[in-house]
């Protein structure tokens, strides 16, 4: 399905309710600069946002420095909203939430919603930060914010504000789907756009309601609002409104089977958002355009276009629309034969989609995978995908049935209270008739009362069986931290003690035995002298064997310097030998420090597969591979050996593998091992 464009009316998080306007902003620029006038100057800044948002970013940046001098908190805070709301315009996201976040701290530390000066303020901080975490998918964290920015709003008796927090408040609704909630938003705020004269938010809303009333069905409802919506835009010369009309025309148009149609019109939302450098709406016509193409059968035009739109995705971290577009690949890929791309697509994709809790996505994914290793002829791996695949099928359609039982029940009540109007102008002769259709309705709302506690109570028992297994989970990860934990102290105490206490003694021996050696060669014996040597040499072996054993328990490197200089240590010793195997470590150039227990798993679950394939595989050249990929870190081993059977490995009584296993589930990563008649391919990954 399409993707509807509603995410980018939460833009207007406008700092001033009645902007300052210029014919030519930037020649009045230097005069606000040398006056000091700050709010002028952030005036100009807003008038840049949609157009040229680095240029907005930049004054708002010389604001900041103003307001600074001249020690003016209020206006150095919103100054550096300025920048924020700049940033979101270059889609820079990232960057956007995490100086929100903390100039938010800030705000809400320092400023009272009680002062008249500061509360817009608060306003303004809520307003953002209720918009930036719906690019992530957070809506928690939306919602919290916007309904404080709406309470305090209020307090104010804010209009202009209340009218963009009642609008995104209903974009948060609609994004989970609750599209009667979202109606109830958007209709109020609807009032307030009249009330105001706001012709741009008029044509928002229009736009919203079009998407929410085609989503009840009301196709003819909804292409109104759409028209309306369409002549706002082109009357108050808004792009970026024309741009989401578009888009949504061209989604009614896909309900209704008229593909070309909305091909036609997400092209020219493509060409208007290409030439306006608007990124998100770009990305968001290309998107649909891929789907579009792919319905046509014309795969080649539909996987480039899912291509282009995967490289912005994946420029934001965590992305639900990553995990969409991933989806859309993979079918894409199978449908073109391409089995293993659609693979590793729709398991990404999966990965995602459970992060979200996205049954649509997830059910996507499993299906891909079904077909993906089906085309490949690995029947047995697509049948373990069946199960889940039926789970989340059967569980989206617990949901969609609670939804489409809401919406019929808002469609009856709507209906009925016409009905109601109407029978009040029949005659008396049509009185049973009007009770029959009374009876019916009674009929109709008992019936859809029965559904919605069958879909509740399905609801409720599929949540109750994914908490269990989440609980199941996250004990066995505990015991496995613990298990591991005190391994790692127990190792840290014995070469402790090994170096403290036998390594001392080793060394107070050696000494004393060294105090004989003048007696020894004064005697003139010779087969004295022989046994003293072989005393002093056999104790410096024994001393220098416990240091090698004290190193390879706790080596000094893993915790100083980290696991893979230990690891290149581990290697320095083993390639001593001239006639021995030699081991090779390659990593990443930028490979940071982590947390010590991650660092310690690594470690050990690398030197537990060199030390295997030194003891079994007789190997000449093993190598170790590190490399930190996007999407996690990547580790491969490899060795000439004599090769490594899955069976081996399942049916080994050794404690080495299972501490792998272990390890490596404690991380949450995963590992393959490639079977081979000679030589060794091990695969692990860490997210």
């Amino acid at each position: 399905m399409p993707r509807k464009p509603l995410i980018y009316l939460a833009f207007s998080c406008l700092l001033f309710s009645s902007p300052l306007l210029f014919a030519n902003p930037l020649d009045s620029l230097q005069t606000f600069i040398d006056r000091g006038e700050v709010e002028s100057i952030l005036a100009l800044s807003y008038e840049l946002l949609r157009t040229n948002p680095e240029s907005a970013y930049e004054l708002a940046a010389q604001a900041q420095q103003i307001a600074t001098r001249k020690n003016d908190l209020v206006q150095q805070s919103f100054a550096q909203w300025m920048q924020i709301e700049a940033l979101t315009f270059q889609s820079r996201f990232q960057e956007a939430d995490s100086l929100g976040k903390i100039e938010l701290a800030r705000v809400e530390a320092f400023f009272s919603s009680e002062s008249k000066k500061e509360a817009p303020l608060l306003v303004r901080a809520y307003r953002l930060m209720g918009f930036i975490p719906l690019v992530f998918g957070d809506w928690d964290r939306a919602m919290k914010s916007l309904k404080k920015g709406l309470s305090i709003t209020r307090q104010i008796g804010d209009a202009s504000s209340e009218l963009a927090l009642l609008t995104n408040i209903g974009n948060v609704h609609y994004f989970q789907k609750r599209f009667k909630e979202a109606q109830s938003y958007y209709v109020p705020a609807m009032s307030i756009a009249d009330s105001l004269g706001d012709i741009s938010r008029q044509g928002d809303l229009a736009n919203n309601l079009a998407v929410i009333l085609e989503n009840f069905g009301r196709f003819q409802d909804a292409k109104a609002y759409l028209i309306k919506a369409r002549g706002i835009a082109i009357q108050s010369q808004d792009t970026l409104g024309l741009i989401n009309t578009y888009l949504n025309q061209g989604s009614l148009y896909w309900k209704n089977a008229k593909v070309d149609s909305s091909i036609i019109l997400w092209n020219s939302a493509k060409e208007l958002s290409q030439k306006t450098q608007n990124t998100l709406s770009y990305y968001k016509a290309i998107s649909n355009l891929g789907i579009a193409h792919e319905s046509k059968r014309e795969f080649g035009l539909a996987i480039q276009y899912y291509k282009e739109n995967l490289s912005y995705n994946e420029s934001i971290p965590d992305s639900l629309e990553l995990a969409k577009t991933l989806a859309n690949i993979a079918s894409a890929y199978n449908k073109t034969q391409q089995h293993p791309k659609a693979i590793k697509a729709a398991e990404q994709a999966l990965r995602f989609a459970k992060k979200f809790n996205e049954l649509e996505v997830t059910k996507v994914a499993y299906q891909q995978l079904i077909q993906g290793y089906g085309g490949i002829g690995d029947f047995q791996k697509a049948y373990s995908y069946q199960l889940p695949y039926d789970i989340a099928k059967d569980s989206l359609m617990n949901l969609q049935t609670v939804e489409e039982v809401l919406s019929l029940q808002t469609q009856y009540e709507t209906e009925k209270k016409e009905k109601e109007l109407a029978q009040q102008k029949i005659l008396t002769l049509e009185e049973r008739e009007r009770n029959r259709k009374l009876q019916i309705g009674f009929g109709a709302s008992t019936l859809i009362l029965i559904l919605i506690g069958v879909g509740i109570f399905l609801r409720n028992r599929f949540r109750q069986q994914i908490s269990m297994q989440k609980l199941i989970a996250e004990q066995q990860t505990k015991r496995y931290s613990a298990v591991i934990e005190a391994e790692e102290k127990e190792r840290t105490r014995i070469a402790r003690e090994l170096h403290d206490g036998i390594g001392q003694l080793l060394s107070t021996a050696k000494m004393n035995i060294s105090t004989l050696d003048e007696a020894v060669e004064s005697g003139g014996d010779k087969k004295d002298e022989e046994i003293l040597d072989t005393s002093l040499s056999l104790l410096d072996e024994a001393a220098t064997e416990v240091r090698q054993i004290s190193h390879n328990l706790m080596p000094l490197a893993l915790k100083d310097n980290g696991w893979i200089v230990a690891l290149r240590n581990m290697a320095k010793g083993i390639n001593t030998s001239p006639e021995g195997p030699k081991l090779e470590i390659e990593s990443s150039e930028f490979i940071g420090r982590l947390a010590e227990q991650k660092e310690n798993a690594l470690y050990r679950i690398s030197q537990e597969i060199i030390n295997n394939s030194l003891k079994h595989s007789g190997a000449k050249q093993m190598r170790l591979s590190i490399n930190d990929e996007t999407t996690g870190l990547k580790v491969m081993f490899t060795d000439d050996g004599k090769g490594l059977k899955l069976a081996d490995l399942e049916g080994s009584q050794g404690i080495g593998w299972k501490n792998i296993q272990a390890r490596i589930e404690l991380l949450g990563g995963k590992f393959h091992v490639e079977e081979a008649e000679k030589g060794t391919r091990i695969h692990l990954f860490f997210p």
